[in-house]
């Protein structure tokens, strides 16, 4: 085995073995892991990079492995990512819309990423499975995502009927 081809496999080890250290990842066997590994690429991002910009097209998805990103609207912070495993990108890829924020590097970070139209054509290639734990994947995020922003709503309108506009 030549150098090069030595040095891509344990890269992809490197990388199945971060993926397995992820919660959400558990749901992968390790052919998926190498599935999703062979098909994707490593980013590394210094302070104040952006990572996706708000108003793109594009099917990339990315996974936060090191470091931490700022989610960006029309200029203002919303929040920040800082979790091994936060997902980000995946919501074009659901329904087509353009980037709806821009994700910047607030430190240096470390992000694997992967083209979602690359795992549709998958389909073509009967790896069914595959992009079931994908897009399975996809919906867990959303559905937590979801789930947060009602909790949020319940919230507000509580204090709006208190007559309470403190925010917490």
């Amino acid at each position: 085995m030549d150098l090069i081809a030595e040095n891509q496999k344990n890269a992809h080890a490197f990388l199945i073995d971060m993926l397995k250290d992820i919660g959400r990842f558990n749901v992968f066997s390790d052919q998926d892991l190498e599935s999703l590994v062979s098909l994707s690429r490593f980013e590394e991002h210094q302070p104040g990079d952006v990572i996706m910009r708000e108003g793109d097209y594009d099917t990339w998805v990315y996974i936060l492995i090191e470091g931490a990103a700022e989610i960006v609207r029309n200029g203002k912070i919303l929040c920040y990512l800082h979790q091994k495993g936060d997902m980000f990108g995946e919501m074009g890829v659901v329904d087509g819309a353009p980037r709806s924020a821009t994700i910047r590097a607030t430190e240096h970070t470390l992000v694997l990423c992967f083209d979602a139209a690359i795992i549709d054509r998958q389909l073509n290639n009967n790896e069914v499975r595959f992009c079931y734990v994908i897009y399975r994947l996809f919906s867990e995020v959303l559905s937590a995502r979801l789930r947060a922003t009602n909790e949020n709503v319940q919230y507000l309108e509580a204090l709006s009927r208190s007559g309470n506009s403190t925010p917490r």
